[in-house]
């Protein structure tokens, strides 16, 4: 839904190209950039651990990172199959850090009962799931870019999510809740969205690829 929008367009155009350019003058290629942004998600998985404010902060600087190795590669030449893979493996990696890290914080605090391990399996099976449909659409030619829960807004729910869990002492008694009720209702938003995404995806793609001949 992002990528689609109007404000993508501003937001890469006032944030991603000088960024990108400003990376380039320091002689950092698109490669690396990819490897530089799958390193802050490593990192964002250890704060995230312990510290969900610096967790989700970092987790917001990750996925900008990872929005700049594209535009670096077009504003190079550069741009081909080779870079689009790895770094569409590397994403995967983060992401599922950023389930980890998450999940690592829930044992850390005593939270992690049979329910809440059940929502982070959903929640990393969701994320997997959404972005795997997008891709077999595109290893066949096609498209099926449809739903609100791609990448740039995940990652951007979640980030908020753990800096205002960090920010905001909220807690009750339910396991789920008891890191902070703003990081379970996220979680639970989260897991359902983004299976709702995969979902309407499938169904999308399939009709889509159906009706051609």
């Amino acid at each position: 839904m992002f990528r689609t929008s109007s404000v993508h367009s501003t937001y890469r155009r006032l944030a991603v190209q000088p960024a990108a350019n400003f990376f380039l003058r320091l002689g950092v290629g698109p490669y690396l950039m990819s490897m530089i942004a799958a390193a802050a998600a490593v990192v964002a998985c250890v704060a995230l651990a312990y510290d969900t404010f610096w967790g989700g902060f970092l987790i917001i600087v990750s996925g900008f990172l990872d929005t700049l190795d594209g535009q670096m590669a077009r504003s190079t030449g550069n741009a081909g199959r080779a870079g689009a893979f790895l770094d569409s493996v590397l994403d995967r990696y983060s992401d599922f850090l950023f389930v980890f890290g998450l999940l690592l914080y829930y044992h850390r605090t005593g939270a992690l009962d049979f329910t809440t391990a059940v929502l982070f399996v959903w929640l990393g099976f969701g994320i997997l799931m959404g972005n795997y449909a997008q891709a077999r659409a595109e290893g066949l030619n096609d498209t099926c870019s449809v739903g609100f829960w791609e990448r740039p807004e995940t990652l951007l729910f979640m980030g908020l999510a753990g800096i205002l869990n960090g920010l905001i002492k909220w807690s009750s008694s339910p396991s789920l809740f008891r890191p902070g009720i703003i990081l379970g209702a996220a979680l639970i938003v989260l897991a359902l969205g983004t299976n709702w995404m995969a979902l309407r995806r499938l169904v999308y793609g399939f009709n889509r690829m159906r009706k051609k001949p």
